[in-house]
Formats: C-alpha cells, structure tokens, sequence
C-alpha cells in the first residue's frame, strides 16, 4: 500500500509540474513586460493575450472532454492512444487555423471599435494569432503522452520550454518590446511541438522494437 501510495505521489507530482510549468509558460511574457520593456507595453500586450485566451476556448474544451478517453485509449498502448488523437487532430488543427485567421483578420477592427489607441493592440494580436493553432496542437500531444503514461517526460520538456521561453524573452524584450516577447512566444511553442513530437516519435519506435501489440 505505501508502495502505491508513493507512485501515486510521483505521478500527481509530475502532473502538477507539468501544469505549474504550461501556466508559467502562458504568463511569462506578461511578467517579464513591465520589467524589462515598459507598463505600457505590457498592458497592451496582455489586452491582446486576453483575445487570443478566449478564442482559444471552444479548443480547450473539446480536448478537456476527450482528455479522459484519450487516457483509456493510451493505457492500451501508445499507438492506440495515437489513432485517437489522430481523430482529433483535424478538429484541433482546423479550429486552431480558423481562429488564428479571424484574429488576424479581426484585430484590423479593433482600432475602429475601441480607438485609435489600440492601434498597437491590434499589431500585436496579428503576431499572437497563430498561439491558438500551435498551443491546440501542444496540448493535444501532451495529453496524449499523458494517456500513455509519459508524464513524467512531458513535464521536463515542458520544463525546458520554459526555461528557453525565458531566456528568449530576458534577451529579446529589451531590445524589442513586445516583439521580442511575441517572438520569444512564438519560437518556444514551435520547439516544445517539435520535441513533444520526437518523444513520441522515440516512444513509437521503443515499443516496435520491444515486439509489443496492442489492440
């Protein structure tokens, strides 16, 4: 029992890593903006990280009610939790690709609607738009490694994420402002697919070698 007890303790601590570290990553920018740029510059950037937060939403929530079936599905084993999340992936994708569009092609309006002090704001939604599409795709490939029981490393690469999210930002957002801060973004999210992808990938080729079959 104390043996169950201590996995189980493992397993939530890595979960709460895991998500510590992808709420750190979303709000780093944003702490470091008022420091390192200016208070101006920051309150502007968040007012457009609330727009991309909130289109972001029906997406988040289609793989939050999917997230425990994707569990059942990759406790099966890893390829089987993948032909789910494949399932998903056009959803995901295509939402993420829409809403990155529309905020795009939206955020020309802002200045209309709330002023011409907005101008800004609607620049910067223009180079955070395609968050939506590259967080969608992130989320989903975690909870799948989640679901296959790789949560573990899915916490240090997220970890690490964050980590060159911050460097990024502490070298980029004095020079740069904003942009350095969108950028710093933009390129982590980029790296944290790409690596998210290779574990799998990695994690794929293990069980083939190892001469498993799932259902």
């Amino acid at each position: 029992a104390w043996r169950d007890l201590g996995e189980r303790l493992a397993a939530g601590w890595d979960f709460a890593v895991g998500l510590a570290a992808a709420k750190t990553f979303t709000d780093l920018d944003k702490l470091l903006l008022p420091r390192l740029a200016s208070a101006a510059a920051a309150g502007l950037y968040s007012a457009a990280y609330r727009v991309i937060n909130f289109s972001q939403t029906p997406m988040i929530a289609l793989l939050t009610s999917h997230f425990a079936e994707l569990c059942r599905q990759g406790q099966k084993s890893l390829p089987q939790g993948c032909r789910y999340a494949w399932q998903l992936f056009p959803w995901v994708v295509g939402y993420g690709s829409l809403a990155a569009l529309g905020v795009a092609l939206g955020s020309y309006g802002i200045p209309w609607v709330l002023g011409s002090a907005y101008q800004e704001t609607a620049l910067i939604l223009r180079w955070l738009s395609p968050v939506i599409l590259l967080e969608g795709i992130h989320l989903l490939l975690s909870h799948l490694l989640t679901g296959a029981g790789l949560q573990k490393p899915r916490s240090r690469l997220q970890l690490l994420a964050l980590g060159l999210n911050g460097l990024l930002n502490a070298v980029w957002i004095p020079r740069w402002g904003w942009q350095g801060a969108a950028l710093a973004t933009l390129l982590s999210e980029i790296a944290l697919v790409l690596a998210l992808l290779v574990l799998i990938g990695g994690q794929w080729r293990s069980w083939e070698r190892s001469g498993l079959t799932g259902p």
